[in-house]
């Protein structure tokens, strides 16, 4: 149930009144609620890695193919404000392959933490081609 209602933006007490209006239970606590919230980051993150790593490595196939060096990607970036102007706290910047036309990587900005989420995502990333897994 907390999958569907996150999907549809519902949280925490959004749930536990849509519970209490349909008599279906109980409401749910706070430490259910995020072990559940949690339990749902973990898979879909599992997934997305999967996805993109599948997507670098088709992507490498076709650029070998067509006669380039394998990992001498050419790729198209575009990026997003959550609004217009220089007050927006939120955006989104993806990369995508020139053969496959998939999406091969996703950073997500924060104004208020950028310096800690571009930390974090080197740290992990360890390069581009590292972080898509296409260095296989």
């Amino acid at each position: 149930m907390v999958f569907v209602m996150r999907l549809l933006g519902i949280g925490l007490n959004g749930i536990n009144t849509f519970l209490g209006l349909t008599d279906l239970g109980k409401v749910l606590n706070t430490k259910t609620y995020y072990a559940a919230v949690d339990n749902i980051f973990v898979s879909v993150s599992a997934v997305y890695n999967e996805v993109i790593r599948k997507a670098g490595r088709e992507e490498k196939e076709k650029n070998a193919a067509d006669g380039n060096e394998m990992n001498n990607l050419t790729v198209s970036g575009d990026g997003t404000w959550s609004k217009r102007g220089f007050s927006s706290m939120f955006g989104v910047f993806t990369l995508i392959g020139h053969y496959t036309g998939k999406v091969l990587d996703v950073v997500v900005k924060a104004r208020k933490n950028e310096k800690l989420h571009e930390q974090q995502h080197f740290e992990e990333a360890e390069g581009l081609l590292y972080g898509l897994g296409i260095d296989d």
